[in-house]
Formats: structure tokens, sequence, C-alpha cells
């Protein structure tokens, strides 16, 4: 028996001795995955606090390959987004990214600067785009704080004056144009479209779990999720102000262009006609906000959905000028293609972790390009949002050994 036993030591000995190197290195190779795996979710953390900017945050759906810009020149490469969400995002670049990091997030990045997303690719491919942008939002901002804005949102001027006003309060939003709301709680009526406030907030952590909750497991339509969305975030705030659990800050209608110098209501139709408009308190105005849904659904409105950028920039509609007076100069710009210094194709080049620094021993040649000041077509739109690295796949791609774009 105790020969028995000592042979089946012996070769238990032998196997561990012959597969240990295999054991060994695929524990290995588990352990660099998951020490990886580690790392990406803390990366975007630690950008924001070297960085040393609040953050404005933007989803948008677009719809062409965002790491192709080589050939962003080539028709396959044009997005089909609206020209007008489009200069929307360039309003935000042009008056705030020297104050603020912008992060546009986009379907094919969500998983990379959000790793713990809990709604998988298969479902989220499904959901509607009303409902993915209200929820990322809330996600977003619980997470990691800053301003939430929708590409649907004009901005008119330099947002930090608000976003300042965290000192005091905890919450902000603007305010919702009341005749096409139907749920106000004693006139708190934000708008969805725009939300500032701070990192792990209670509130916004109640709102995202709603919101979560409504679109895995609740068959609303988008207009009814649309509709008590509203209703939710406008319970959520009154009762936690009810409970003084709450520092909340509503800006006035001025703020956001929805009433005329008589007080009367402003609708996205007035925006999109011919009509002179006086707003209430014009030097108030920091956002113009256009209703996506009613562009694209409406019968009277989705003619603008397909608008190119020459035709808004060079338009008598109202939308026309407040983007001139938005962008506030017609020069020429001449854009280098400053952070870019060297390309992956280039030999002794490169990406290092912090978010698109290269290093190269052999600098590309720069290149000037003269563009014109708003843009006059939707390529040169594009070139300007390349260049402020908006539309790029996460700077940090290379670090986990993911195939390597080229841009």
């Amino acid at each position: 028996m105790n020969i028995y036993l000592f042979f089946l030591f012996l070769i238990i000995v032998f196997l561990i001795a012959k597969y240990y190197d295999k054991i060994h290195k695929t524990y290995l190779i588990e352990k660099e995955k998951e020490n990886k795996k580690k790392k990406k979710k803390e990366l975007l953390t630690q950008y924001l606090r070297i960085s040393r900017k609040p953050t404005i945050w933007i989803y948008l759906e677009n719809h062409y390959n965002s790491i192709n810009w080589p050939s962003f020149n080539s028709r396959s490469s044009v997005t089909n987004t609206p020209s007008y969400q489009l200069l929307c995002i360039m309003s935000v670049y042009y008056h705030c990214q020297k104050d603020f990091n912008i992060i546009v997030i986009s379907p094919s990045t969500i998983y990379n600067y959000l790793p713990n997303f809990p709604i998988n690719k298969d479902k989220f491919k499904t959901i509607s785009i009303s409902k993915k942008q209200d929820y990322i939002g809330a996600y977003v901002l619980y997470k990691y704080g800053g301003i939430y804005i929708k590409p649907n949102v004009m901005v008119m001027k330099n947002i930090k004056n608000i976003f300042q006003q965290l000192k005091k309060y905890e919450l902000i939003t603007t305010s919702c144009n009341k005749e096409n709301l139907k749920c106000v709680y004693n006139n708190i009526s934000p708008n969805s479209d725009i939300i500032i406030c701070k990192r792990n907030l209670p509130i916004i952590k109640e709102y995202s779990n709603a919101l979560y909750e409504m679109i895995t497991t609740y068959n609303y339509t988008s207009y009814n999720f649309n509709n008590y969305n509203f209703c939710l975030l406008s319970k959520c705030i009154k009762t936690y102000i009810d409970n003084n659990s709450l520092s909340y800050l509503q800006l006035p209608a001025s703020y956001n262009a929805t009433r005329n110098i008589s007080n009367k209501s402003i609708s996205t139709d007035d925006i999109l006609s011919n009509n002179e408009l006086l707003f209430l308190n014009p030097v108030d105005i920091h956002f113009v906000i256009l209703d996506s849904k009613a562009i694209e659904k409406n019968n009277k409105l989705n003619w603008f959905n397909r608008f190119s950028v020459q035709q808004i920039m060079e338009s008598n509609l109202m939308i026309g000028k407040l983007f001139r007076k938005s962008f506030g100069k017609g020069d020429k710009m001449y854009v280098e293609n400053k952070f870019n210094s060297c390309n992956y194709n280039q030999e002794n080049c490169n990406c290092g972790p912090s978010f698109g620094n290269y290093y190269c021993t052999k600098p590309l040649e720069k290149k000037v390009i003269e563009i014109n000041f708003p843009p006059k077509n939707k390529q040169e739109l594009l070139y300007l949002l390349k260049n402020c690295n908006y539309f790029d796949v996460p700077k940090w791609y290379t670090i986990y050994k993911l195939p390597t774009p080229n841009r």
C-alpha cells in the first residue's frame, strides 16, 4: 500500500514538474490581463485628476469610422451626423477648450472610456439614441462629475462662470420651456440636455439607477420615455430639496434662449424660421437648445436635418445668425496639426499613456492649412474637430496592445 502511495506521489510530482512552466505561464498571463484591466479602469480618472480641468461630456452617435482619419477627405469618411450637431460641438470647443477637458463619447469608444458601463454591447445597440443620451449623461456625471451637454446644444459663450457656481451648489440645470413640459414641481423644471454637478452626488445616482431600470426592464417608447424622464428628474430634485439634502440652482430661461423680450415662449420652430427674435436679457444667453427629436420626426422641421454646414452658416435663418454670433468672426484660420507631432505609421514613434502625447525621434513636417472660420463645409468642420482630438479613439489604446489606428 505504501509502495502504491509512493508511486502515486512520484507521478504527481512528475506531472507538476512537467506542466509547471505551462501552468505558471498561464497564471502570469491571466494576472497581466487583470492588471491591465484594472489599470484601464483607473486611467481616465488619473488623467482627469492630473489635468486639473473640469470635464464637458458629450455623447454623439457618429456614423463614420472615427479611427479612419487619414482618409477623411473621402466620401466614406464624411459623417452622416447632422451638420448642426457638429457645429454645436464646434461651439463647445470654440468657447470652452481653454478651461475644460472636452470628451466626446461615441458607440465605438464608450467601453474604453467607461469600462464598467453596465449595458452590454448587444443590448446597447437596440436602445434608442434619446434613452442612451440621458442614461450616459447621468452615469458619467455620477462617476466623474462635470458638465454633460447633448450635441443639440449650441454654446454662445464660455460657461466657466456657470461651472464655478458648483462652489455654492451641488447641481445646476437650465430650465425647460414650461409650455412643453407636462410636469412642473413648484417651478422646478430641469432640462436634461444640460446638467452640471459634482461627482458622486446621491441624487444623480438615484436618477441614473431609475433610468437604467426604465431602459432595461420597461417597454417605454422613446416618446413616453422622454416625457417620463423630465418628470423623473424634476421629482428627484424636488424630493431632495424638500429633505434639505440638495443645494440646487436652476438657471433662468434667459440663459437658454427660450423666452423672448415679452417673456413668451421661443420654440425650435421659431429658431429655424427667418423671423428676427428679440430674446429676453440677451446678455444672459449661454446656450441655445434645439429640439433634435422634433427636427428628426416633425415633417415641418426635418428639412433642417439635411442642411449642410454652408447652408446653415450662410442662411438668413435665425439659427444661422446665432451660429455666426457664437463663432464671432469670419476670418481665415491657419490650422496647424499641432496635436499630432507624429503619426503611428512613422518610424520611431510611440504613443505614451498621457492621452495623445507622442514621442518621436523624427518629427513630422508641420503642415499649415488655411481653413475658413466659421467652416464653410462639413469637411472643413471635420478637419477642425479632428485637430481638437475629440473624435479619436481613446489615447491609451496602445498601452493595452490593441490594434493601433492610423490618425
